[in-house]
Order: C-alpha cells, then sequence, then structure tokens
C-alpha cells in the first residue's frame, strides 16, 4: 500500500485509477491519452480508415490502434498527446520503436499482409493530427 505522501502527491494521480488522488481540475496522463486515442480513432474514420481495435495486447506490446486503410493496407498507429513543435513525439524511445517494431512484424504475419506504423499527435499546425511514419 502507497504510503499517504504519495497519495497526495502530484504524481499518484498520474499512477492510480481516475478518482484516487485527484486534485481539483487535474486529469491524469492516462485519462488523457484515452481522450487522444479516441479522437485519432475519429480522425481516422472521417478520412476513411476502419478501426480494428484499440489498445490490442500483442506479444511485444500494446498497439493503441489496429485500422485498415480503403486500400486494404494495416494501420499500426501509435497515439501521442502531444508532440514537440517540430513534430517529434514526446516520449517515444528507441525501445518503444523496437517493441512497436516487432509488434507491428507480429501482426503481419498473423493477418499475412504489410503493416505501416506511425505515430499520430495533435497538430501543432492547424488540423486534427499529424501522421508521421515511425519507420
Amino acid at each position: 500500500m502507497p504510503s499517504q505522501a504519495f497519495m497526495d502527491s502530484p504524481r499518484a494521480s498520474v499512477c492510480t485509477a481516475p478518482g484516487v488522488g485527484q486534485r481539483a481540475g487535474f486529469k491524469p496522463s492516462v485519462e488523457v491519452g484515452w481522450e487522444t486515442e479516441t479522437r485519432a480513432c475519429r480522425w481516422l474514420e472521417r478520412r476513411g480508415d476502419r478501426i480494428v481495435v484499440t489498445r490490442f495486447k500483442t506479444p511485444f506490446a500494446e498497439i493503441d490502434i489496429l485500422a485498415l486503410r480503403p486500400d486494404g493496407g494495416v494501420l499500426v498507429c501509435e497515439v501521442k498527446s502531444s508532440l514537440w513543435p517540430d513534430d517529434r513525439a514526446l516520449g517515444l524511445g528507441e525501445r518503444q520503436r523496437r517493441r512497436l517494431a516487432r509488434a507491428a512484424s507480429w501482426v503481419a504475419e498473423e493477418l499475412d499482409r504489410d503493416v505501416e506504423i506511425v505515430l499520430l499527435g495533435p497538430s501543432t499546425r492547424g488540423g486534427d493530427f499529424l501522421e508521421i511514419p515511425i519507420f
């Protein structure tokens, strides 16, 4: 059981379920992430992609969004809630890239299709989202 000091810290609201240890007006990062994923799904659907599954757990990594393009291509999407002004993802390190690559390879093998891995993040230049190829 975490100490009361930890539960009262700002970090506790990021690490616990919604409603536990929250400060007024503060959204845990998990909630912000879920909202961004939901908005990303709507954006993908508006442009014609079909959402197959969200938060899909593979043996290697969780895939935020797995979608089918209108041409039948498979899209593995990593969604970030914010981007740097030059559109680099916050918190997408080399280790996570390798895990996503292994997860995408696993999906490609399971579906016997080519898979494209992209980063989706809120646009800093207007519009809804930016789609940035990861590999």
